[in-house]
């Protein structure tokens, strides 16, 4: 070969090594699994969906609270939890944050039986749905007649 060919076959080379250095880092945002809390925190958004505006995960996967859980009663336990996941902190010791249109004032934990602290919105213990069709449309909205996605308010919306 030709010098001139080596070279630009070397710089070649040389862009596609560093590119593929560049790619092989990972992200420093939170996992793609809305249950696996990475350890530096969470923070909950405000999301709009088919029901109303409520607080959800960075995937947009929104929280539903059961109208009969509050203060420190924590009714879904067992078999329930396969379909209602509690939203909890896995041991993260950073308080979860507020993206915007959520209050900081209405996040906070509620311990459960097995000792896991659950995120609270409002005083409503946080449940992820197992089975989301799409992020952004409350699909599990009344399930039972008591699920429903928590409002920005705090409040849940029926």
């Amino acid at each position: 070969m030709r010098p001139i060919k080596w070279i630009k076959m070397l710089g070649l080379v040389a862009v596609i090594s560093v590119g593929a250095a560049a790619c092989s880092s990972s992200p420093t945002k939170t996992a793609t699994n809305p249950l696996d809390v990475p350890q530096h925190g969470l923070t909950l958004y405000s999301w709009k969906t088919n029901a109303g505006t409520g607080v959800g995960s960075i995937d947009g996967i929104v929280a539903y609270a059961d109208k009969n859980e509050s203060g420190s009663k924590i009714e879904c336990t067992g078999n329930c939890t396969n379909t209602w996941h509690p939203w909890v902190t896995h041991g993260v010791s950073v308080k979860a944050l507020a993206g915007s249109g959520v209050q900081q004032s209405l996040i906070g934990t509620i311990k459960r039986s097995d000792g896991s602290e659950q995120i609270t919105y409002g005083g409503h213990p946080l449940y992820l749905y197992a089975h989301p069709t799409h992020a952004l449309i409350a699909n599990a909205q009344g399930a039972g007649g008591v699920w429903y996605i928590v409002g920005l308010n705090g409040h849940q919306i029926t």
